[in-house]
């Protein structure tokens, strides 16, 4: 069977490509070859018809031209989406050069141009065929006044067209390899905490031997990942990201909800590769599938194959959205074991007890910046030997950060010490700062798992969290303080995270008291610790990634 990718515009539409293309594709498709078409100028899911895989363009970046796609698009496409065989464009000229262009960055070369129009077309490739079809035993060149399908010389172009397609019968192995590879779909060069995630659970995957592929949802660069600061471990991911996947044999999975640049995937519509394994990763931060960006219950239960959360609270808040449980498979985050562990720390100058806090400022207030400011400047003044450190990966609402603490300082003249960075961190700097603080304190509203409290407890840091949300899969009354709270509705206008209902509002009585308590109380804040770093063993990502091979296997 020859695998086609057939490029065109909208089939729809009554424009010249479409015409001649698409009842083309149609009955080649019922003859048994494997033909995908690239609809350009269409925003909406993928979608068969007549056997014939539609996919819309993937526009991946508010600047790139629409229907044109860019280089990376066509890249994701034609090596992940399709692996085709042959590429067939059937464009006005300048979109085919276009086109052209744009295969030839990614050095493919079994390509046919349809030229059905009178005006010259340069081609400057001798890999490329063209067709114009311009003598059918002698009649009349093809009319594109109306569909093809329902000219006198549709049979003779169906039976060009095999003769053409013929040479790449047999240019793919028959054999059927048993080995899997995933395609993950995110935004792989983001520095927010699911391209962090994608990437660890990826390099996991790939570590325990399964081929692991990133496809890219918006247009960064490893440049602009200011989270990866090794160039080795740039280069890795850059590998994935190139990397070409049999698309017979891949899963797709869609690590992120739509980003803002893929408006033509949100209110209904998801991205997923038609005939292929499609699953749908979903972190819920509060209690129910609402609010901005969030799909809809009848779509994850419609067009995934499986919905995958990182925690017993994400997969109750989908079943209680009315997601089908039978669909919905827990796949937790990790910690790295190589690098948060415990160490000898070499701050000899350290003389303060340190309550550390780690987190990105873009969603402070669910994070419970608030909450943690407020309690820890009740419980401590400035005659105790104490200091909060708070630490962001970015600079997002710093001034209101600082107005908050401006508000809390002038209520307590005697207030303690508040040490503010903002800067990324590697994970082995994060580690260190982990393992020179005294307690961890992690007061949030809600997270659908809470990687930070996790790499806490494996550097034996006593942590305080709030007793609600993701983190209580790894967090009990054993291993952890457990902050009280009241459950409230998420204000919508505030939402800093996925889903909606409702959130856990931190009491700042009880984190006042657990604080104070373990700042007072080594025995029990380091019977804590201990528990808690021999807990998270189970938390790794390579145990992580031995999940999804498990649950991919058994599919």
């Amino acid at each position: 069977m020859v695998n086609v990718l057939w490029i065109g515009e909208n089939p729809q539409t009554t424009t010249s490509s479409s015409l001649v293309g698409w009842p083309v594709c149609m009955r080649l498709a019922l003859m048994d070859y494997d033909v995908s078409y690239l609809a350009l100028d269409v925003f909406s899911s993928p979608y068969e018809k007549d056997k014939v895989k539609v996919i819309p363009t993937i526009v991946q970046d508010m600047n790139t031209p629409i229907g044109l796609g860019s280089v990376q698009n066509m890249f994701n496409i034609v090596y992940k989406r399709v692996t085709p065989d042959v590429v067939i464009v059937c464009l006005d000229n300048v979109k085919t050069k276009e086109i052209l262009y744009q295969l030839k960055q990614i050095k493919f070369n079994n390509i046919i141009v349809w030229k059905f129009s009178e005006e010259q077309l340069q081609v400057e490739n001798e890999h490329i065929q063209i067709a114009e079809f311009s003598d059918l035993g002698g009649e009349q060149q093809l009319s594109v006044s109306e569909p093809v399908l329902y000219s006198e010389d549709i049979d003779k172009v169906i039976e060009k067209w095999c003769e053409l397609l013929e040479p790449f019968q047999n240019s793919k192995s028959t054999q059927v390899s048993e080995k899997y590879g995933i395609n993950f779909k995110g935004n792989v060069w983001g520095n927010g905490s699911m391209s962090l995630t994608s990437r660890l659970l990826a390099s996991a995957l790939e570590s325990i031997g399964v081929d692991v592929s990133l496809e890219n949802t918006v247009l960064k660069r490893p440049e602009q990942c200011t989270f990866i600061k090794d160039e080795q471990e740039k280069i890795e991911f850059e590998k994935m990201e190139r990397k070409k996947i049999d698309s017979n044999q891949y899963v797709h999975i869609r690590y992120s909800g739509p980003q803002p640049s893929e408006t033509h995937l949100m209110e209904g519509h998801f991205d997923y590769t038609i005939g292929r394994k499609n699953i749908a990763y979903w972190s819920i931060d509060y209690s129910s599938l609402e609010g901005p960006g969030c799909p809809s219950a009848d779509l994850l239960n419609n067009i995934p194959d499986q919905v995958w959360v990182p925690s017993t609270h994400s997969k109750y808040a989908l079943i209680e959205s009315g997601v089908i449980e039978e669909k919905i498979r827990i796949v937790p985050n990790g910690y790295l074991e190589d690098v948060f562990m415990p160490m000898q720390t070499h701050n000899t100058a350290k003389r303060k007890f340190t309550f550390l806090h780690v987190s990105n400022f873009k969603f402070y207030k669910r994070k419970g910046v608030d909450v943690l400011l407020e309690s820890y400047i009740k419980a401590f003044d400035k005659d105790d030997e104490v200091e909060l450190m708070i630490h962001s990966q970015n600079e997002a609402n710093m001034e209101e950060i600082l107005g908050f603490i401006s508000k809390f300082q002038s209520n307590y003249k005697h207030h303690p010490e508040i040490v503010i960075k903002n800067y990324p961190l590697t994970h082995k700097e994060l580690s260190v700062l982990y393992n020179e603080s005294d307690c961890f304190v992690f007061p949030s509203r809600g997270e659908s798992f809470g990687l930070p409290p996790l790499e806490a407890m494996a550097c034996k840091t006593p942590v305080i969290v709030t007793n609600w949300g993701g983190m209580l899969d790894f967090c009990n009354s054993e291993n952890a303080y457990l902050v009280d709270y009241d459950l409230e509705p998420v204000d919508n206008n505030l939402c800093q995270g996925w889903g909606g209902g409702m959130e856990a509002n931190p009491r700042v009585d009880s984190l006042v008291e657990l604080m104070l308590h373990v700042y007072n109380d080594p025995i029990d804040r380091n019977k804590k610790a201990a528990c808690a770093c021999e807990t998270v063993k189970l938390w790794t990502w390579k145990k992580a990634a031995y999940i999804v091979n498990d649950i991919i296997q058994n599919m």
